[in-house]
């Protein structure tokens, strides 16, 4: 940021914090712009070009007096400035509601903000011990000798990485090697604030917009709305399962008479059957020790409205034990309570390691050498000494660096032209929707376990219970000034449900390393039809009222039910309306048998580069209807066999 837009900033924070002063908020306003500022430049680039395009557009429209103004004419000027539909070119509402909710997100992480709303920043109480459960220490050991050669390179220590390691380590195979392009993070230094946990333990600090087609942003924003979803993605030692919500549910077996997801895998060439993969779930389920019921003993009130009785809810399996309801899920759990990431000896991480397997952090995977179809070596980006390059020998090569870091180092290797890489990307595309709940009743948990319970039909439409911290409810919500202190304000009282709809196979991972998607017409109207249905299951458990996750003020009154469908069709002519997000993104490197579909093929092998496996999400050759982890672990655990009998 130049010394105008950071002047610019400042002052539109401080027309924000003028908002919040009359409930007795008070706060460093120097120390809040330097927190935006630090957040993002750990942002995607797209991010600080929009957040440069707005501050610059206030400067200009403005003509350098908008910092010079009283904080109430500020937000006057720039609500009067939000109606231009277009100025310079670009759509300046939505990108003034991109600074404000960046804005909304450190202010309600930062302490003075955060306990405007909630009050338990105490450490949860360890039943087994009855006093305050204590952090968990797990200490980065020196990095290891890479010279090798090794007997296994894996890239990536999330689902799939961790899985293929801790199976060949604990099958003799050795020596492996776990490279990592996120830091070592220990369990006791994960930040519980929103905005320092996305800074630390996520790629691009939480901030990586998925666009609908591949153009610059620049031009992009030339052709409408801001219209985006934006990819959640695991940047840490231990991935997804260190920071994800740990739900693992099952592709849903196949029925004659409902396709489901298996029927799309098939129709793409899947080379395995269902019966392999249900044997690798269950064999996954029972190691892991997945308890059915275990939800219930530590969600809060928001998950206990919708608890299974007789309705048409479910419980989430979740891989975690003695969970202790803090809801720091996505902000990494620092009691070691999941069974993924550092931290508890049953996570396949940490069985790696018991077994031999060395991490390295801190090493991002820039590209593999291949000469004569044989992979040779790879070469790292050595992140904690910039400009600094590795490279790495082994016997084989896992690639479980996810849809979009796996797909642009195969990109990068080369392999372009001859693998349709890339293709059939998918994602499960998520908006919450809140409830105003007028007497919450009291729970031994708060907020509780991030989520809970689930219903609707895999493959097609979910709804899934979830909740957080302040800062990040906040920034889902509308961000204009009074309307958005109107919703905060109810955070006490708020329940929420996630509406999940999985894409088809219609998106792609670009050269350039980004994931492109968005809803098509069908889906958007299947977003729709499970916004009306989390309405109804929110009226139906006693709310009041009902907020969306829109740009714009959009909320209705328990006396508007029998209007509803109408109403929202009012409010909602297309997805660019909505805040839309995705932490599943999937498929662009497709295992299959159809030669003009498969990156990948049956041994889980990248075609024409032998030795160079692939064993994460980008695999999936079509959707999987749910939320993806135990599926990527299980064609891990598929991967591992063929790896291991390759560098027998």
């Amino acid at each position: 940021m130049n010394a105008t837009q950071t002047k610019v900033l400042r002052a539109v924070l401080e027309a924000q914090v003028s908002v919040l002063q009359p409930t007795g908020y008070q706060d460093d306003l120097d120390q809040i712009t330097q927190d935006v500022l630090g957040f993002l430049n750990d942002a995607a680039s797209d991010a600080q070009v929009l957040v440069g395009l707005v501050l610059d557009t206030i400067a200009d429209t403005s003509l350098g007096a908008f910092w010079n103004w009283d904080p109430a004419r500020r937000q006057t000027w720039l609500r009067e400035l939000s109606q231009a539909p277009l100025v310079g070119g670009k759509q300046t509402r939505d990108l003034l509601g991109v600074l404000l909710s960046l804005g909304w997100l450190v202010i309600y992480s930062r302490p003075a903000g955060r306990g405007l709303f909630w009050k338990t920043e105490k450490p949860p109480t360890d039943p087994a011990t009855g006093k305050p459960a204590l952090p968990v220490s797990v200490p980065q050991p020196p990095r290891p000798d890479l010279t090798g050669p090794f007997a296994v390179c894996v890239i990536g220590s999330g689902a799939g990485g961790a899985v293929v390691a801790a199976r060949l380590a604990e099958a003799g195979v050795a020596p492996i090697l776990i490279v990592e392009a996120g830091a070592w993070v220990e369990p006791k230094d994960y930040p519980s604030r929103d905005d320092f946990a996305l800074r630390r333990c996520y790629a691009s600090s939480g901030v990586q917009p998925a666009l609908s087609s591949a153009i610059p942003i620049s031009e992009f924003l030339e052709h409408g709305r801001v219209s985006t979803v934006n990819v959640l993605q695991g940047h840490v030692v231990g991935g997804g399962p260190a920071v994800n919500n740990a739900i693992c549910l099952r592709i849903p077996a196949p029925q004659p008479a409902i396709p489901g997801p298996w029927a799309a895998w098939q129709a793409a060439g899947a080379p395995f059957g269902y019966d392999q993969l249900a044997d690798a779930y269950q064999m996954l389920e029972t190691e892991l020790a997945l308890d059915p019921l275990g939800v219930d003993q530590c969600c809060g009130w928001r998950s206990l409205l919708f608890k299974p009785n007789g309705n048409d809810w479910g419980r989430l399996v979740i891989a975690m034990k003695d969970c202790l309801g803090c809801g720091g899920c996505n902000t990494g759990c620092q009691f070691g309570r999941k069974l993924g990431g550092l931290g508890n000896p049953r996570s396949f991480l940490e069985r790696a390691r018991a077994a031999g397997a060395l991490v390295a952090a801190q090493l991002q995977a820039d590209h593999f050498q291949i000469q004569d179809g044989q992979v040779q070596a790879l070469v790292l980006n050595d992140l904690a000494n910039p400009g600094t390059s590795i490279h790495v020998q082994a016997k084989a090569f896992v690639l479980a660096a996810g849809p979009i870091g796996s797909t642009a180092v195969l990109q990068r290797s080369g392999l372009g032209l001859a693998l349709p890489l890339g293709q059939r990307a998918s994602a499960n595309v998520v908006t919450p929707v809140y409830g105003v709940f007028p007497n919450p009743p009291d729970a031994p948990k708060d907020p509780g376990l991030q989520m809970c319970y689930y219903a609707g039909t895999e493959g097609e439409l979910l709804r899934e219970t979830w909740f957080h911290y302040p800062g990040s409810i906040a920034v889902s919500l509308p961000p204009w000034f009074q309307d958005h202190l109107a919703r905060i304000q109810d955070y006490a009282r708020l329940g929420c449900i996630g509406v999940v709809v999985p894409t088809g196979p219609h998106g792609n991972v670009g050269s350039d390393g980004r994931l492109y998607l968005a809803l098509n017409d069908d889906e958007f109207v299947l977003m729709k039809q499970g916004l009306l249905q989390a309405a109804g299951d929110l009226f139906g458990a006693g709310a009041t009222q009902v907020h969306l996750a829109a740009k714009e003020p959009v909320s209705f009154d328990a006396a508007h039910q029998p209007d509803l469908e109408a109403l929202l069709e009012a409010d909602l002519s297309d997805q660019g309306d909505l805040n839309l997000a995705t932490a599943h993104p999937q498929g662009g490197n497709a295992i299959s048998t159809d030669p003009a579909i498969a990156v990948v093929d049956a041994k889980f092998q990248v075609r024409g580069a032998q030795g160079l496996f692939v064993a994460d999400a980008s695999l999936f050759p079509a959707p999987c209807g749910v939320n993806p982890m135990l599926t990527t672990m299980a064609l891990a655990h598929l991967a591992a066999a063929q790896v291991k009998t390759f560098v027998a």
